[in-house]
């Protein structure tokens, strides 16, 4: 007899998922609370969760656009939350503040002259992916969007950060 395992527990039974896997299956996930692997970028402009390795076929695509590989990360509180396609996104766990700077030191740690490495980590939250992109065609097969997260608005989706964990150099 085939078991219906709801789906979050599916996506935390085996570990984090890549965030390779994630990508193409944006839509799939968006609303809920998953837990996904990949490069920590940290900057005093942004936060996002990238990987530099994925394949092509690894990709979000909307309307002809082939969105970067990686997710913006925000904070619950983060002002961006409060006006989310019209409305405030409820998001039911509070930001960790101990787990937050423990992992900026870390991060601050591993850019540090002759120390420099990539960080991956674990981010446990909540994915929010739009329901439409615009998508600006130039002509010529050029195409971009400024419709996403993050800076500039250049990524497809965001994580509300619940918990950022299990931090090494390699993947």
């Amino acid at each position: 007899m085939l078991s219906m395992t709801p789906l979050f527990l599916l996506l935390f039974a085996n570990g984090p998922m890549s965030l390779c896997d994630l990508m193409p299956r944006l839509q799939e996930f968006k609303n809920k609370m998953i837990s996904v692997r990949g490069e920590l970028t940290l900057t005093k402009e942004f936060t996002d969760l990238g990987l530099h390795t994925c394949s092509q076929s690894q990709v979000f695509v909307t309307n002809g656009y082939r969105w970067p590989i990686g997710v913006h990360l925000a904070w619950p509180g983060y002002y961006g939350l409060r006006n989310f396609e019209g409305k405030t996104v409820s998001i039911d766990f509070e930001k960790d503040q101990k787990n937050f700077d423990d992992m900026l030191a870390l991060y601050k740690r591993s850019k540090e002259p002759k120390t420099f490495h990539r960080l991956y980590v674990t981010v446990v939250g909540k994915l929010l992916v739009k329901d439409s992109y615009r998508v600006d065609d130039f002509g010529g097969g050029r195409k971009s969007s400024l419709d996403g997260f993050g800076q500039f608005g250049a990524l497809p989706a965001q994580i509300v950060v619940k918990e950022i964990k299990d931090p090494r150099r390699d993947f």
